[in-house]
């Protein structure tokens, strides 16, 4: 592999004059349309194996694209913007098991106390990601797979072209108003998070973590600045998602180990490090799981003191 050397495109919205009065549906569409040309650029590289990288940034494009649809949802058709995110969710899905393998596999996330263990386990998840990518690469490059983005590039178009009355409305009215309710939004399912949650609350907390981070960055492509009194700043913001996305990874790779590596019986040396790496996941899922608790409650606090002037 060869070191990742970052993809840039203009953002057409930068290249725009956002007046007051501007459509939102004029910038939201070519938004949309440069994260979904931005993601497809990823393809060589993912399909060449360059470095783990592309298929992240693919990943990230994807989302962008499928939580502004949804925070967006009424600026166009509803059933062209159900059609929308069942495509992109399609074309995403096949990518996961593939990703969750480059991050095992990546020395960079494991400590340098498990390489003993590692180093029994990584020949075998090697030739797993192996296998994974040659049916990735087969999905990339598939008539269904060039099929549908054909239809999403088609969808998008169309959607700029035949937006919804409140497509119509002005870009920073319409803003502010997402930015003030996903910020609620997030601040209400954060109330909700106690020691009990599930695995399943707490990833759904950071996708609405996300939601507001996506939507923090087209505002911010477009011109448009969020209100400095915001009820969680954008440090805060960042930081929140940081511990999210640690806890995220800690279950993602317990998942991963008790659904890909437990039912590994290759021989006696294999099934202790499965063993011991699923407790040493185990211990890490508890941990990060606490430190994800003490930010919620401090963030919770500071939001309502906010909203209650």
């Amino acid at each position: 592999m060869t070191l990742f050397s970052p993809l840039t495109l203009p953002v057409p919205a930068k290249q725009l004059r956002c007046e007051d009065d501007t459509p939102v549906c004029w910038l939201l569409s070519q938004y949309l349309l440069n994260e979904f040309q931005y993601a497809l650029l990823h393809e060589p590289g993912i399909l060449e194996d360059r470095d783990p990288e592309y298929l992240h940034q693919y990943r990230v494009s994807l989302r962008r694209c499928r939580s502004m649809l949804a925070i967006f949802a009424v600026v166009y058709p509803p059933q062209a913007v159900t059609k929308l995110r069942q495509q992109l969710k399609v074309m995403m899905e096949p990518s996961g098991l593939l990703r969750d393998l480059d991050v095992f596999t990546d020395p960079d996330s494991h400590p340098e106390s498990l390489s003993t263990i590692l180093s029994e386990l990584l020949p075998v998840v090697t030739a797993k990601r192996s296998r994974v990518f040659q049916r990735f690469s087969h999905w990339i490059e598939s008539d269904e797979y060039q099929h549908i983005t054909q239809q999403i590039f088609t969808r998008f178009i169309d959607c700029a072209q035949h937006p919804t009355q409140a497509g119509l409305k002005s870009l920073h009215s319409v803003a502010a108003y997402h930015l003030e309710k996903q910020t609620r939004k997030l601040l209400k399912s954060s109330r909700r998070i106690k020691p009990g949650s599930t695995d399943e609350e707490i990833h759904k907390l950071r996708i609405g973590c996300k939601k507001l981070r996506y939507l923090n960055d087209f505002c911010r492509a477009v011109g448009i600045t969020t209100a400095e009194q915001s009820l969680i700043e954008q440090a805060q913001l960042k930081h929140w998602q940081s511990e999210l996305g640690k806890f995220n990874d800690t279950s993602s790779q317990l998942h991963f180990c008790l659904t890909h590596l437990s039912p590994l019986q290759t021989n006696t040396k294999t099934v202790q490090a499965v063993d011991a790496f699923v407790k040493h996941s185990r211990e890490q899922h508890h941990a990060s799981k606490q430190q994800v608790l003490n930010n919620i409650a401090t963030l919770v606090k500071r939001g309502t003191k906010k909203a209650a002037h």
